[in-house]
């Protein structure tokens, strides 16, 4: 076997998954929020730069709206770019971004399994059940969500990696994959991932308490504020365009408790980890929005998945489980006092919109 197929053989069969797992996306394009919201947008947006124009205004959705300001619609991120130097946006071309989104999103959990175990058949696993999760499958009509599951990997992947050896390339990653999620992502990915590297860095913090010195500190913070200035370089223009309308959009402003609980994660919903065909059912059954239903992961995992949890664990893997519970009870919503709590007293928390949407921190643990 020559050594560069060897080298690549993963990567290849992970590509190759992603094609046979949603090749049908080359043919049909999902309806509700991305007919009515992200296909306008996008197919203005491509045709914009294609013509010589920058997206700033489109006339044709709300009686007009500033393109460039909307979080969701993308007009900062650079896949949607380089997308439009080959072609304009249809059906078909949605159908390859989003099997490039699964791709880049099974390869960056292969990754990141490498923190947690050297078997690759098992990083491959682990790789191909997360790209084709439930949240991938539920989450289709929405291309937001998408891109953040895609990219959330690599920035844990690389946070890890930094904390472990602290180093400028590790410190640049982290700031072009936060930066991605971003200007591609929906708006409350970023508010979790934020929080989520802040748990990490006082996770290694804590851990390495006692082999911490003066020298370390000032290394570690230095590649810290290196990746904080080159974040906020590569996120600018969305953060300036986003704080410009910040007031005159209903979702930039905190919203009240009772106008976003709705999707909470209700107790009838963890039967997709058995049943994933059970998401596809009445809304009135799962007393939840079907696309916020499915945490299905693959039967085949879940009793691997007991088992760990008898096993012992090293302190990464434990901290990641304790992620696991506090996202599963934050995405129950209404069912537990919790994320009421979490609303009220945590800063951002009150700017999510659906509790439901912590159950991606549940599927990544």
């Amino acid at each position: 076997m020559p050594p560069i197929f060897q080298k690549l053989k993963y990567p290849i069969f992970i590509l190759l998954v992603a094609v046979l797992g949603y090749f049908w996306f080359l043919i049909f394009a999902p309806i509700y929020d991305f007919a009515d919201e992200f296909f306008p947008g996008r197919f203005f947006m491509i045709e914009s730069i294609r013509n010589g124009i920058f997206p700033l205004w489109i006339p044709y959705q709300s009686m007009g709206l500033p393109v460039h300001a909307d979080p969701q619609a993308g007009t900062f991120y650079l896949p949607l770019w380089i997308l439009s130097l080959f072609t304009d946006y249809n059906p078909y071309c949605w159908g390859i971004e989003y099997i490039f989104h699964a791709f880049f999103a099974g390869l960056g959990f292969f990754f990141l399994s490498k923190h947690f175990t050297n078997q690759k058949n098992v990083q491959f696993i682990v790789a191909i059940a997360y790209m084709l999760s439930g949240f991938f499958v539920g989450n289709v009509q929405h291309i937001a969500w998408i891109i953040a599951a895609t990219w959330i990997p690599w920035i844990i992947y690389w946070t890890i990696h930094f904390f472990q050896k602290p180093s400028l390339k590790a410190s640049l990653f982290i700031a072009v994959f936060a930066s991605l999620l971003f200007n591609g992502g929906y708006p409350g990915f970023w508010i979790i991932t934020a929080y989520l590297f802040l748990c990490i860095t006082i996770f290694y913090l804590f851990y390495n308490r006692k082999i911490v010195t003066k020298k370390i500190v000032l290394k570690t913070g230095g590649l810290l504020l290196i990746t904080a200035l080159t974040t906020v370089i590569l996120i600018l223009p969305a953060l300036i365009s986003f704080l410009e309308i910040k007031e005159l959009m209903t979702r930039g402003v905190a919203l009240s408790y009772d106008s976003q609980i709705s999707c909470s994660y209700s107790p009838q919903s963890f039967l997709s980890l058995l049943f994933p065909f059970i998401a596809c059912t009445e809304g009135t059954l799962m007393k939840n929005d079907i696309s916020m239903t499915s945490i299905y992961l693959g039967i085949l995992l879940l009793p691997f998945i007991f088992l760990a949890l008898l096993k012992k664990k090293d302190h990464l893997i434990s901290f990641f489980i304790g992620i696991g519970i506090v996202a599963l009870i934050l995405a129950v919503g209404k069912y537990l006092p919790f994320h009421h709590w979490a609303f009220n007293y945590i800063p951002l928390i009150n700017m999510m919109r659906l509790p439901s949407i912590f159950r991606l921190f549940i599927i990544i643990p």
